[in-house]
């Protein structure tokens, strides 16, 4: 504002006009420049009985202090109770009370946090506070910062354990159970301390190491290494690139088809229920491992510790059971009939019970199909003088089997000429069928002996025929 003043010369009305002209401009409020020299008080202009305004001798700054209370400032915009009201006190926090809005520039960040030093310690950003004050909160505080490595924390609400980490190359860290909705897709490692609880697919590209429980609703893709500790439970189709490390006494179900590329180890108790199992690459097996369902395996299955098969179970090779057997001989002589075909026949089950067994005393019978080995040991004798041929060979099924027999040659004095006949023969078998051994000669005079048992020096006895048919495939 400037107001022209009274010169020399002036006349008294000339005077009086420009004082009049003055007063008015003040009236008025409308003034070019207001200039307050008061430095440094911050007390330059007072606003009603609340606020000032003034200058603290900061270069380019202005300070705005309450009336009532110094340590306080704060401006209103707009009127009415929903109005924002932002400031601050001396404690060094600025306060907004109300929603804020923020629009930002093109190309630009709408919020910059520059800081260091900050709580957690050297090294540290702290750039937000959460604090819940609904009346009964619990846990009401957290606390976001930067580490010296780029990493973004989450701290729990005592200020003592990260809950949630996020590295600058993409790895995430959680302390805690995991809950999410929907498909999932991690790009980079993961390291899940506590439960993981999933709806939905999950894919992972990247290294995953879980320690607790992992119950997941849906698919589950993982291309590279995998670390589990704890329960699992996933229902839906998995896929697993890369080696997966199963470790602890675990519980695992999986429903659905699993296929894993790679190596696949597993330390401690293991249960896959009702899911089609296929492994490809190699698989390395610590500690009892019970698997419900189909598994089919495609390399190396290479097993550290026991596989036991408990009672009511097998091994099977194309639905069909493996390792059957049974072991039988016979105490009693047996004699020719001249020209006839004779059975040999077994009174004695020496092992049985375990898919073959002895019916019609001659009909060595299998309950499973498969490949199996037939190995016989008899011991035939002549009752006089003389030469005879014996031939024998095997049936399968109450049929000789084609080029199967082989001739013996008995020669010499009465009960002094004993030749033993043994060899073995392999067939297949079906499920129910059954084997023979065959023989004949044109004698009456040839038998298959049994000796009892002898002393001077204690022996054992001498069976008339031993048999033996056990599985190989």
């Amino acid at each position: 504002m400037s107001i022209d003043l009274i010169s020399n010369g002036e006349s008294g009305l000339s005077a009086r006009t420009k004082i009049n002209a003055a007063i008015a401009q003040l009236n008025s409020g409308s003034f070019d420049t207001v200039s307050a020299t008061n430095n440094g008080n911050g007390t330059n202009f007072k606003v009603g009985d609340d606020a000032w305004i003034g200058d603290v001798n900061l270069a380019n700054t202005i300070q705005i202090k309450g009336q009532q209370d110094a340590a306080k400032a704060f401006i209103k915009f707009s009127s009415g109770s929903n109005s924002t009201i932002i400031g601050g006190t001396n404690d060094g926090y600025f306060q907004v009370t109300g929603s804020m809005f923020i629009l930002g520039t093109y190309n630009q960040s709408n919020i910059n946090i520059v800081d260091y030093n900050q709580k957690g310690g050297a090294g540290y950003t702290g750039f937000l506070t959460v604090t819940n004050t609904a009346p009964g909160a619990t846990t009401p505080n957290k606390f976001f910062r930067l580490n010296s490595t780029g990493s973004l924390q989450i701290i729990d609400s005592a200020y003592q354990n990260t809950i949630f980490q996020l590295t600058d190359g993409g790895n995430l860290t959680i302390r805690g159970g995991l809950s999410t909705s929907g498909s999932n897709t991690f790009i980079g490692n993961q390291t899940i301390t506590g439960s993981l609880n999933l709806t939905g697919s999950l894919n992972i590209v990247g290294d995953q190491t879980t320690i607790g429980n992992r119950i997941l609703t849906g698919s589950w893709f993982v291309t590279g290494s995998s670390y589990l500790v704890g329960n699992n439970s996933i229902a839906g189709n998995t896929s697993l690139s890369g080696s997966i490390t199963i470790s602890g006494s675990t519980t695992n179900t999986i429903i659905g088809n699993t296929n894993v590329y790679g190596a696949f180890n597993v330390s401690g108790s293991s249960i896959f229920s009702n899911s089609f199992f296929t492994v490809t690459g190699s698989t390395f097996v610590k500690g009892a491992t019970n698997i419900s369902g189909s598994t089919n395996i495609t390399g190396s299955l290479n097993v550290i510790g026991d596989i036991n098969v408990v009672s009511g179970s097998s091994f099977t090779r194309w639905g069909n059971k493996l390792f059957n057997y049974g072991a039988f001989s016979s105490t009693q002589t047996q004699t020719s009939v001249a020209n006839t075909i004779l059975s040999m026949s077994f009174n004695s089950t020496d092992v049985g019970g375990s898919g073959v067994s002895l019916v019609n005393g001659s009909k060595i019978t299998v309950e499973n199909t498969g490949v199996y080995n037939l190995q016989f040991s008899s011991q035939f004798n002549r009752t006089n003088n003389g030469t005879d041929t014996i031939t024998v060979w095997f049936a399968y099924t109450g049929s000789s089997i084609a080029n199967s027999a082989t001739d013996l040659v008995l020669t010499g004095n009465a009960n002094n000429n004993a030749v033993v006949a043994s060899w073995n023969y392999v067939l297949p078998m079906s499920a129910s069928s059954y084997v023979q051994i065959y023989w004949s000669t044109p004698d009456n005079h040839v038998e298959m002996t049994a000796t009892g048992s002898r002393t001077a020096p204690i022996r054992p006895a001498v069976p008339s025929v031993i048999a033996t048919l056990t599985q190989i495939a």
